[in-house]
């Protein structure tokens, strides 16, 4: 089949091969499917004999190589470079000569080359040859398809439908691509999309410490040229603070009592606890017990923690360095999870740093390293934040409320407005897995310290917080 198929690429317009090529793939149907897929002289036959069909636009068996296919249906032609333009939410394939010599409407999405007519087609799970039709409509994006593929002799592109980031102000296109606007400290920084040649996506890239990756926005801020915090901007939304009645090893009498929270302010928070070197860079000592610069401090009451705000907000003007509310708290830890863990129901010490020795709902025991580790040791949760569970607990602004049921949805909680006791959250490296759920809260006095509390903060540019007023 191998040396026909030679012979008729020598041979292209010689009807008599054409019908010598019908009648042996005739032969070649009778075979099963995956018998099919083993021989590449199958797929160059059906290309041979269902060419004008194909040429016409039709979708190909599964059982049919592609890229063997369209071989033998493509012509070869003169190189032309053909420019793929977006008109509203319709796509359109023109040459790139006449897309840059004339007004066509719409902004150009990407540009290739082409020797052949036909290109191959990936969508719904089916594959079709397409035809150059210079001008014609190539894609209709207000179809179900999210995403299509066009396939060339030498590359294939991806393309799928771009929504506006929650953290975004504005989405457009300019001459020099997709773009999003986002705010910080009162100016607009603009973003703009690049392709990845490997992954078949891209990412937003913007200037400066205003950048983005597969966890969303984020912000390096340099304090005092010393130490690089990185922040990272949440959202506004809705989740179910506290625990299910069906939670293993859950606390009861309203302390975690299962309830709908709703924060409508998006705040940026640190990916990390407060480490002691950035406590050393603001404050100039060190308190911790366990002392390394990529731990977190610890040995810090809430009354030190609220001094280190202080300071703090001296060195950067523009933004409120502040304690995140219980409810912000643990919205960052879920990340959208609603299980005990933001990991799942189960957790290992590969994953957290808590005491092993007193695993979590009839889990296997493993290590107990009795003391503090570096941030930045374990994996992040899905909105890219280290060590929400253990390590070391974390004080919140909030004074303590003992139970927390409430039948109507909390708009922003702030809790009571006064108490004896200030919410800490996380557990820390000293408990079991019982004691670093999500759900799980602790309580200390304000002047209360040891190694096992330390704290997170949270900005939120000035601008943002007399708009929310």
């Amino acid at each position: 089949m191998l040396r026909f198929v030679r012979t008729w690429f020598e041979h292209q317009e010689d009807t008599y091969l054409i019908k010598q090529a019908r009648q042996i793939l005739d032969l070649v149907e009778i075979l099963p499917k995956e018998l099919k897929k083993q021989f590449a002289a199958s797929s160059f036959l059906y290309g041979i004999v269902q060419r004008n069909t194909l040429r016409a636009g039709a979708a190909l068996p599964s059982e049919y190589d592609p890229e063997a296919v369209i071989q033998t249906v493509g012509k070869a032609v003169s190189p032309i470079s053909y420019q793929v333009r977006q008109q509203g939410e319709q796509l359109f394939l023109y040459p790139s000569t006449e897309a840059s010599l004339s007004r066509l409407p719409g902004s150009p999405l990407v540009d290739f080359e082409l020797s052949v007519d036909c290109l191959l087609l990936h969508k719904d799970g089916y594959t079709a040859t397409l035809p150059i039709r210079p001008g014609e409509l190539l894609h209709d994006c207000t179809s179900q398809v999210e995403i299509f593929f066009l396939q060339t002799p030498a590359e294939q592109f991806v393309f799928g439908n771009c929504f506006r980031p929650s953290w975004a102000r504005t989405i457009g296109r300019n001459k020099k691509g997709l773009f999003v606007d986002a705010s910080w400290l009162g100016k607009t920084y603009r973003l703009t999309w690049e392709n990845s040649t490997s992954e078949g996506s891209g990412q937003w890239i913007g200037r400066k410490n205003l950048r983005t990756d597969q966890y969303g926005l984020f912000i390096d801020l340099v304090i005092k040229d010393q130490v690089v915090q990185r922040f990272r901007r949440i959202i506004p939304g809705w989740f179910m603070m506290g625990s299910p009645q069906d939670e293993p090893e859950r606390e009861s009498w309203g302390k975690e009592a299962l309830h709908e929270v709703i924060l409508t302010k998006g705040f940026w928070v640190a990916d990390t606890a407060v480490t002691q070197g950035l406590w050393q860079t603001v404050i100039g000592d060190n308190p911790s017990r366990f002392k390394d610069q990529l731990r977190p401090v610890e040995q810090v009451s809430y009354q030190d923690a609220l001094l280190f705000l202080q300071r703090l907000n001296e060195l950067i003007p523009g933004v409120r360095a502040r304690l995140l509310t219980e409810a912000e708290w643990e919205y960052c830890c879920r990340a959208g999870s609603a299980t005990p863990f933001s990991f799942g129901t189960r957790i290992t010490p590969d994953q957290v740093n808590y005491n092993g020795q007193y695993p979590y709902h009839k889990g296997l025991t493993g290590k107990n390293r009795k003391q503090s580790v570096a941030v930045k040791s374990f994996p992040c949760n899905a909105w890219g934040l280290y060590e929400m569970h253990g390590n070391v607990w974390e004080w919140c602004q909030d004074h303590w409320q003992e139970d927390l049921f409430s039948e109507e949805p909390q708009l922003d909680p702030q809790g009571p407005e006064d108490g004896e006791f200030q919410v800490v959250r996380g557990g820390s490296w000293f408990l079991g897995g019982r004691g670093v759920r999500s759900a799980v809260r602790g309580k200390f006095a304000p002047h209360f310290c040891n190694s096992r509390i330390g704290f997170r903060i949270a900005l939120t540019p000035k601008e943002e917080t007399s708009r929310n007023k």
